[in-house]
């Protein structure tokens, strides 16, 4: 009778694995309309990352049983932002950006130390995607829509975070019902918690806002994702103003905390602890409480992981990198004071 209790129990636990894993395909495949072979050549190439990761960091030590382990617990990459759904875990990058193919290989190849080919445009690490088939035209409105999944309050913050990007950057932006999956577009919709893909990518492209990822800071932090912003803690200045605690991080998400190419653009503004797109201290934690992310600056560690509203260098980033001849950073005082 116990053997065949544990059996129906093993059973369900497979059961239930399968359903979420199925979920989280459906949910990009229906939403970033990408196909399941690219989405398991994604899958297969991030897994691949956290092995190296893993190898470099706890040398011989079993990755699978770290993994196994890490994928019962709880993963944010912010207090102020919701855990990270474990159905879609297993396509994001650094707890909520879903990655093209190419990104996804070219992030590899980097971190592999194989020299990606001259003519490849490289992503690598830095605040800022500035490669121009990333970057949304500015000579007409990005363009948007509402899935039917988002309740009025959502639709309502969306409407705030967009309204905000406008009145800080020159970019516009258009809700279109009915816009055809082939156009270029960003559809936001209620998926498994808050995701969002870097830069354009062409057609039909996502932004999860779930159902806790409602704050304003949180979907300003997406969009920021979607008009091309990494997270600040890449570049490659960052270790001069953060320190990572390795010991306190899940071993099998070290990879997302990996430095890498020096040679990157980060369009000439300062490191910014207070980006909205900075981790907060205790990201990737292995109890949920330990810092993995120090200041070098003490007075700054409540600084990061903020997301009440885009800080002044993130409107800075925006604005140079899509606003050429724009106002300079000591021109825009009155926005410092916004983010302030």
């Amino acid at each position: 009778m116990n053997f065949r209790f544990l059996l129906l129990c093993l059973v369900l636990v497979v059961q239930c694995c399968n359903g979420d894993a199925n979920v989280g395909k459906k949910e990009l495949e229906n939403h970033f309309g990408v196909e399941e072979g690219n989405l398991e050549s994604v899958e297969s190439v991030l897994l691949k990352l956290k092995k190296l990761a893993h190898q470099r960091v706890y040398g011989d030590r079993e990755f699978g049983h770290d993994a196994a382990e890490d994928s019962k617990k709880p993963v944010a990459i912010s207090v102020e932002q919701p855990t990270v759904a474990k159905a879609v875990s297993p396509y994001l990058f650094e707890g909520d950006i879903f990655l093209s193919k190419k990104q996804a290989i070219s992030i590899l190849k980097e971190a592999s130390n194989i020299p990606v080919n001259s003519r490849t445009r490289g992503r690598g690490r830095r605040s800022f995607d500035s490669s121009p088939e990333s970057k949304w035209p500015i000579t007409a409105p990005i363009k948007y829509t509402f899935h039917e999944s988002l309740d009025f309050f959502a639709i309502s913050n969306i409407i705030k975070a967009i309204r905000y990007w406008e009145n800080v950057t020159c970019l516009t932006f258009e809700n279109t019902p009915g816009i055809s999956d082939t156009e270029d577009h960003i559809e936001f919709f209620q998926g498994q918690g808050c995701y969002s893909m870097i830069g354009r990518n062409g057609g039909r492209q996502g932004v999860s806002i779930g159902e806790n990822c409602v704050k304003e800071g949180v979907i300003e932090h997406e969009i920021g994702h979607a008009l091309g912003m990494w997270h600040q803690q890449s570049r490659p200045d960052a270790q001069s103003y953060i320190k990572v605690l390795s010991d306190f991080i899940l071993p099998s998400y070290v990879s997302d905390f990996m430095q890498r190419d020096k040679d990157i653009d980060t369009l000439g503004i300062p490191y910014d602890l207070g980006s909205v797109m900075h981790y907060g201290g205790t990201a990737f934690s292995a109890d949920q409480t330990s810092k993995t992310l120090v200041t070098r600056d003490p007075l700054y560690q409540s600084t990061i992981g903020q997301r009440e509203t885009l800080s002044f260098f993130d409107i800075e980033t925006i604005n140079k990198a899509y606003c050429p001849g724009g106002p300079s950073v000591g021109d825009k005082r009155e926005w410092a004071e916004l983010s302030c």
